[in-house]
């Protein structure tokens, strides 16, 4: 079993929203929110306190996540230094590594450039994860979490129906034997 899934979204800034439904996506799948990390921080707010602790989770997580797409403002047609960090991530481990590429709103010059780029990385890395829709990164990493984490079963309190007396004392006992309240079901309610 791989150590508790931690992933990295990084990639493309700016005025670019894709963290607003990429990382709820992976939530409402089952991932916890916790297991996520957005470097995103207000205006104003970075330090070095904040690249320290981005540069830790780069070097512990699971999945580097970095989604290269238009950052959405008028004089930035490129999200170059995440291109940076995804060519390093690549070349450093392309086993945590997940490149998604958005064309939606990259023209001109920028977007023969991502296509490129994109070209050249397929074929030099060729067993790396490229994709070119959120969809298909959401759907790999939700897999991941589901074949690495342990899923509980559920107990059924399952037997007589007339006197069920049993069942509170046998939840409590489950529960002190380290048995979540979720992972049983008790059908006589």
């Amino acid at each position: 079993m791989m150590k508790k899934m931690l992933i990295f979204a990084g990639g493309t800034v700016g005025e670019n929203p894709w963290r607003d439904s990429f990382i709820p996506k992976l939530v409402e799948g089952g991932i916890p929110l916790e297991f996520i990390f957005n470097p995103v921080l207000p205006p104003g707010t970075w330090n070095d306190e904040a690249q320290a602790r981005e540069d830790e989770v780069k070097r512990t997580a699971t999945h580097l996540i970095y989604y290269l797409a238009s950052p959405m403002q008028a004089n930035n047609k490129a999200s170059t230094y995440s291109w940076h960090e995804a060519t390093s991530a690549l070349r450093q481990d392309r086993r945590r590594s997940v490149i998604i590429f958005d064309f939606e709103h990259v023209t001109g010059h920028a977007r023969r450039q991502m296509i490129g780029v994109r070209a050249v990385w397929r074929k030099r890395y060729k067993d790396a994860r490229i994709l070119d829709d959120p969809e298909s990164a959401i759907h790999w990493l939700l897999e991941e979490y589901r074949r690495e984490t342990p899923q509980q079963e559920t107990i059924l309190l399952d037997g007589t129906v007339g006197n069920n007396s049993w069942r509170l004392p046998f939840t409590e006992m489950l529960m002190r034997a380290g048995v979540s309240k979720e992972s049983i079901y008790n059908p006589v309610v």
